[in-house]
């Protein structure tokens, strides 16, 4: 990562822990179930489950030491900047991130509910 992408990486750094907990909260470990509709008449349903790993992918970050590397060292808010690699829209998806996190917080009932 070029300096100013670590600068840019750095500043969202507080949205993306936050998403972090928002989704460990209410997603990891859980099942959610998707319904869906096929053909305008079947209703179907696909229940989902997240793990930690999946958080690194949907923040657009390949991490040296891998998602579980990514994680851990998130929580502890020590983030080695040389390891991660950033793909073409990561930052994209961190403004996506910020969003979500004010969406959530704005919800008047839980999301379990």
């Amino acid at each position: 990562m070029t300096p100013s992408e670590i600068n840019s990486f750095k500043s969202y750094l507080p949205s993306i822990q936050e998403a972090f907990l928002l989704t460990q909260k209410h997603f990891i470990g859980k099942i959610k179930t998707y319904v869906y509709v096929v053909n305008n008449r079947k209703i179907c349903s696909l229940p989902i489950t997240f793990q930690n790993k999946h958080f690194m992918h949907l923040c657009g970050v390949k991490y040296a030491t891998g998602a579980r590397g990514f994680i851990k060292d998130l929580k502890r808010k020590q983030l080695n900047f040389p390891n991660c690699q950033i793909k073409c829209n990561t930052f994209d998806l961190f403004l996506v991130i910020g969003l979500v996190n004010r969406s959530l917080a704005e919800l008047p009932l839980p999301i379990d509910s």
